[in-house]
C-alpha cells in the first residue's frame, strides 16, 4: 500500500486553493491562527513583542512578504510566498518584483536551501529602501548540537549556523554572510533567542533556540 504525505496532498493548487479559502472565511480567525502557528515564528511571538519589535521591524499596515510561511504568516496582511500557492523558487525569487516590500521576513528557511548566498540577495532585493529583511535560522550549539552535517533533528538541512563567524565545512555565520552578499545595509538587530530553551539530551530541544538578524536597506 502506497501513502501521500500532507505536504504532497497540499501542492495540489485547487486543494491549496480551497484549504486557503477556508482559512480566510473562518470566523474566529486569530483563535484558529494561536492555534495553528506551532512553529518557530509563534514561539518568538512573546519575546518580540515586549521588544517593541513588531512596530519597529514588520508593522501589519506596510507591506510584507514571508517566504515558506504556509498558511500562517508573521502578518496576516503579508503575502504568502510558499510552494503551497503554487509560488516559484525560494532561492531566486524569479517571480517576484524588486524594491516591492517594507518587510521581507524568512523564519527557518535559509537552512534548507543549498545556496544561502544567492537566496539572501535576492531576498534582500525585494526590500525597499527604508525596509527591513528579517532572516531566522536555527542557532547550531543549541539546536543541532553537533557541528557537522546529518542534522539529527531535520535531514533536509543544508547548513548548519552560528551567529557571526563561519566554520567549515559545514557551519556558516549569518552576520558573514549578511556582510559578504548585501549592499547599502545597516544590521539593525542580531540576537540569539533562547528562553524556554532546554537541549533535552539527545532528544529535540525546546523552547526558542533561532538566530535572528533585521537588516534595514538604506535609502539612497
Amino acid at each position: 500500500m502506497s501513502y501521500t504525505s500532507l505536504t504532497d496532498l497540499l501542492k495540489n493548487p485547487e486543494l491549496a486553493q480551497a484549504l486557503q479559502q477556508a482559512w480566510d472565511a473562518a470566523p474566529d480567525k486569530d483563535k484558529l491562527k494561536e492555534e495553528a502557528l506551532k512553529g518557530e515564528t509563534r514561539k518568538l511571538h512573546a519575546a518580540r513583542k515586549a521588544l517593541g519589535w513588531y512596530e519597529k521591524f514588520a508593522p501589519e499596515h506596510l507591506s510584507g512578504i514571508d517566504i515558506g510561511c504556509g498558511f500562517c504568516p508573521l502578518n496576516e496582511t503579508f503575502r504568502r510566498y510558499d510552494v503551497l500557492f503554487g509560488d516559484g523558487d525560494a532561492t531566486t525569487m524569479d517571480d517576484v518584483s524588486s524594491n516591492l516590500f517594507h518587510t521581507v521576513y524568512a523564519c527557518h528557511i535559509l537552512e534548507h536551501l543549498s545556496q544561502p548566498d544567492i537566496a539572501i540577495k535576492n531576498w534582500f532585493r525585494l526590500v525597499k529602501p527604508g525596509g527591513h529583511l528579517i532572516v531566522v535560522v536555527p542557532c547550531r550549539d543549541l539546536y543541532e548540537k553537533k557541528k557537522t552535517l546529518p542534522s539529527n533533528y531535520n535531514p533536509d538541512h543544508k547548513w548548519f549556523w552560528t551567529t557571526y563567524e563561519n566554520e567549515p565545512p559545514h557551519t556558516l555565520g549569518l552576520a558573514k554572510l549578511i556582510e559578504k552578499n548585501l549592499w547599502d545595509f545597516n544590521i539593525k538587530h542580531l540576537q540569539v533567542y533562547e528562553d524556554g530553551y532546554f537541549a533535552n539530551g539527545d532528544d529535540h530541544p525546546g523552547g526558542n533556540y533561532s538566530i535572528e538578524a533585521v537588516v534595514a536597506k538604506l535609502k539612497s
